[in-house]
């Protein structure tokens, strides 16, 4: 767009990059030092506590956020200048919904980060595999900063129970722990 002056007559581009580390209160910041420098849009981020956080200043600052968080309560009904770009949680516990119900199983064990963003996710999972005949049979809670020990201790206890199917809805470092747990098993 830069290059081509006939595209955005008069306006340069620019991107300006940020890493909250998923911290909700760097991202909260980071989105206010963003508006000083008259931002015309946001784009990110990739997690819903902070898109949550963040939508509110967006919403009062009139500038449009294209969102990558996935939590279903993030609708451009209740904050009109956000935008997902990916689909909701919703929609992929439903295709995890329907891989459970073409395998014929009927319990899962859902492993989940204990936030807002795995309780949704959850809940939509629950519901969806309710419309399946299936159910979660146990819901195994991480720590949203869970040490490597918490993932192992967690593991074992889901290892102990009958269901053999298993959910992970977690952010993605928490994600890379638990499947690394799970390779040393």
């Amino acid at each position: 767009i830069n290059s081509n002056s006939s595209i955005l007559p008069g306006i340069r581009l620019n991107l300006i990059f940020h890493d909250t580390n998923c911290s909700g209160f760097l991202g909260t910041m980071e989105a206010l030092q963003l508006m000083e420098k008259d931002v015309a849009i946001a784009i990110g981020p990739q997690s819903s506590g902070i898109a949550h956080l963040i939508s509110h200043v967006v919403n009062e600052l009139h500038v449009p956020l294209l969102s990558l968080a996935t939590d279903p309560t993030l609708s451009s009904l209740q904050y009109s200048y956000s935008l997902r770009a990916i689909h909701s949680d919703h929609s992929q516990m439903y295709a995890a919904a329907d891989i459970v119900k073409y395998y014929g199983w009927r319990e899962v064990i859902a492993i989940f980060v204990d936030d807002d963003y795995g309780r949704n996710g959850i809940s939509a999972l629950g519901d969806a595999l309710e419309k399946t005949r299936a159910k979660i049979s146990y819901k195994a809670a991480l720590p949203p900063s869970a040490s490597i020990s918490d993932v192992n201790d967690l593991l074992v206890e889901v290892n102990l129970m009958e269901a053999r199917v298993f959910v992970v809805h977690v952010n993605p470092d928490s994600g890379l722990e638990v499947f690394s747990e799970i390779g040393r098993a």
